[in-house]
């Protein structure tokens, strides 16, 4: 088994936080959206920082998208072979009906 890459690791941290978008929508809502969220996290996958940084059109699944990283409170750990104390970038966080 291969060393994980730093693309994989980024799939499991955003799958991860997807299992946390919630799901009863109010009526009037779009049938499916992408945000996109800015986050920083440390090495022990605490959530340092979360922001919105691409609206998906409609704010209540932009503010689903916050949610389900509020929600997930701890991310995957950072694995020790990166040697990265924190990491921070842009994640996609997708909503469908």
């Amino acid at each position: 088994v291969g060393a994980l890459d730093l693309n994989e690791y980024l799939r499991r941290v955003s799958d991860y936080i997807q299992r946390y978008v919630p799901r009863g929508m109010p009526r009037g809502t779009a049938t499916a959206g992408l945000a996109r969220v800015y986050l920083r996290w440390t090495r022990d996958g605490t959530v340092t920082e979360v922001r919105l940084v691409g609206s998906s059109g409609d704010d209540w699944i932009d503010n689903a998208a916050i949610l389900a990283v509020k929600r997930a409170k701890q991310l995957p750990p950072i694995p020790p072979e990166f040697r990265l104390t924190t990491i921070e970038g842009n994640l996609p966080v997708y909503y469908k009906r």
